[in-house]
């Protein structure tokens, strides 16, 4: 079993590792654009909410766009590394990637547009 030491090593180098993830996603247009929409759904969301659970929800759907974009921007780089010839295997991929976040983008607008119609008494 490894030490206290080496645990808490090994947890101080993940951090640093998701830190510098995050600073490299922040170069990217669509995540800062996403960034921002998490900042204002944290400050919405208790105003839409009708409890706790469901504001942690709302949060949590921006949150889980933010990680789908994460991952599309990591398959990107990968399929960079590997060519930038046109590949179809390659534009597969990163356009499944793309259909992925497209996909939470729009789970997330229906929780937050069935949330704020609830709130509402649209129905």
């Amino acid at each position: 079993m490894a030490s206290l030491g080496r645990q808490a090593a090994a947890l101080f180098a993940a951090g640093r590792n998701s830190l510098d993830g995050l600073r490299f996603l922040l170069q990217e247009r669509a995540f800062r654009l996403e960034a921002l929409a998490l900042a204002a759904g944290v400050l919405a969301a208790p105003f839409i909410a009708r409890d706790v659970k469901e504001c942690v929800v709302l949060v949590g759907a921006i949150v889980a766009v933010l990680a789908v974009e994460a991952l599309n921007t990591a398959i990107e780089q990968v399929c960079n590394l590997v060519t930038r010839e046109f590949r179809p295997e390659i534009k597969a991929a990163k356009d499944c990637a793309s259909c992925a976040v497209t996909l939470s983008l729009v789970v997330c607008g229906a929780l937050w547009l069935a949330a704020a119609g609830d709130r509402l008494g649209m129905w």
